[in-house]
């Protein structure tokens, strides 16, 4: 996929002579439209985006994302100088290469699904979608890591990673990290050598006419292993939709932040896991009988020992999230 070497080639970019004052260094994103990657004085990514129309169109000032419409830009390439022209600007204020990666990856998937030539209007819609991305970016923590390689594994193990994909929450506060409006799958890991997981009550008291499946994973930091990012690289081997990676690249995002960096140094035992994979019917889970629960009490959190339990059959799976997995 020719989004895969974007990076590269602006560290290529950024790294080769010949600049020319009060002009953009660029290259062009891609053969399907004239949409140019340059670079700012300080180093950031910038793309420049040459819409169909001209129209006033309010400019967005963040932390990490800046965009500026209707912008006169004189761009050039190694070999010849461009044209001044309008364009969009899009810069990331950013460094950090997995960041940088990042915003350049997934900006080029969103642009393949946008018209040579978007208008301003075409293109303010797609952007906003993006800059929600990094308004407001969590901070890094290694058990949300953990639940977020977890939930990677499942996706990777699968016979469907793109419906899996097209599942995942979207928020990592929803009842259950697999949805497609009927079923469900939680998943749950543990650094721990028994089986022990922690369960809402309401997570195991899905509506009636839901089938739940419950993936437990055991894991295990280690020196040499996977990272989040081999387990992403993987998936993307395996996905036939642009759409899924660019909800896998967000999920990452958005789960990990401006800390996106420290992910890369983490890695859990890939063989042990996906031996450790199993799945269970929420039904066969240890767990605290609601009536038994006081009126106007809720919240309700225990540990669970699947040890002991028995594993559903994967025959006996009928629906179409339960039989992706």
């Amino acid at each position: 996929m020719e989004c895969e070497s974007l990076f590269q080639r602006f560290l290529t970019l950024k790294n080769s002579e010949n600049t020319i004052s009060e002009a953009y260094k660029v290259l062009n994103i891609s053969q399907k439209n004239n949409h140019k990657l340059g670079y700012t004085e300080e180093g950031f990514p910038v793309i420049f985006i040459e819409c169909s129309d001209i129209r006033k169109t309010s400019d967005i000032r963040l932390q990490l994302v800046e965009v500026f419409f209707n912008r006169e830009c004189s761009l050039y390439s190694t070999k010849e100088l461009v044209e001044s022209k309008t364009y969009c600007l899009v810069i990331l204020k950013s460094l950090q290469n997995n960041m940088v990666s990042y915003f350049l990856e997934v900006f080029s998937l969103v642009l393949e699904r946008l018209p040579p030539y978007p208008s301003t209007m075409e293109l303010s819609k797609e952007i906003a979608t993006l800059v929600r991305l990094f308004m407001n970016l969590p901070s890094f923590s290694l058990e949300t890591l953990q639940g977020l390689w977890a939930e990677m594994l499942v996706i990777e193990q699968s016979s469907n990673p793109d419906y899996l994909i097209n599942s995942w929450h979207v928020s990592t506060m929803d009842k259950y990290d697999f949805n497609d409006g009927k079923d469900k799958i939680e998943v749950k890991s543990t650094l721990k050598s028994d089986r022990l997981h922690q369960f809402a009550l309401e997570q195991l008291n899905p509506n009636e006419n839901s089938e739940l499946i419950i993936a437990s994973i055991q894991m295990v930091k280690t020196g040499i292993g996977h990272s989040i990012f081999e387990l992403e690289k993987s998936i993307i081997s395996k996905l036939k939709q642009n759409d899924s990676v660019v909800k896998l690249k967000e999920m990452i995002l958005k789960t990990l932040g401006i800390k996106i960096e420290d992910a890369s140094n983490v890695y859990y035992d890939y063989s042990l896991a996906v031996d450790s994979l199993k799945f269970y019917d929420y039904r066969d889970i240890p767990s605290i009988n609601v009536k038994d629960i006081p009126q106007n009490v809720s919240g309700v959190h225990f540990i669970s020992n699947l040890s002991n339990v028995s594993e559903k059959n994967r025959e006996s799976m009928n629906c179409l999230l339960h039989k992706s997995l």
